[in-house]
């Protein structure tokens, strides 16, 4: 009995082997890509990609005291509404 599960062990351990090699490496039976092939999947991708940009609201480089440039915090209600007993923002000018 106990050569049994020896065995059958040995049986699963090599399975488990042969599937996990087996599935890692090739090239999952498509072939290479092209150069164009892989330009065209590139610009696919990117196609759904948007950039967005936000204009700033106010240049503190110039400013001597930066904290008294900086816009009162209480103006700026919170944009993520949590549900644990502490939320962080991070918000930074």
């Amino acid at each position: 009995m106990k050569r049994i599960r020896i065995f059958i062990a040995i049986l699963v351990v090599l399975t488990t082997c042969v599937t996990v090699l087996a599935g890692c490496g090739g090239d999952g039976g498509k072939g290479a890509l092209t150069e164009e092939e892989a330009l065209k999947t590139l610009d696919a991708l990117l196609s759904k990609v948007r950039v967005t940009t936000g204009a700033p609201r106010m240049d503190i480089s110039g400013a001597d005291d930066n904290l008294s440039e900086l816009p009162d915090i209480s103006s700026y209600p919170l944009s993520v509404q949590g549900s644990a007993a502490i939320n962080i923002e991070i918000v930074s000018s």
